[in-house]
């Protein structure tokens, strides 16, 4: 499928997301606000290994991503 589902922490109201490619530039970056669901349409990015880091307050989460269409 061309849309990444992820779902944060019940416990995290607002994130900043930004994704990576392996060479750490930035492709999309984001907000949200109360939102448990992010849906990412990955349809132009090619095949390969993305890294999404989410950030809260005083956490971080990193998310190994694969691309393969």
């Amino acid at each position: 499928s061309d849309i990444i589902n992820v779902s944060l922490p019940p416990d995290m109201n607002k994130a900043d997301v930004v994704l990576y490619d392996v060479a750490g530039k930035i492709l999309n970056r984001f907000s949200t606000n109360n939102q448990k669901l992010i849906q990412m349409d990955v349809s132009s990015y090619t095949n390969g290994v993305y890294f999404l880091k989410i950030f809260n307050d005083d956490k971080v989460y990193l998310k190994k991503i694969v691309v393969g269409k």
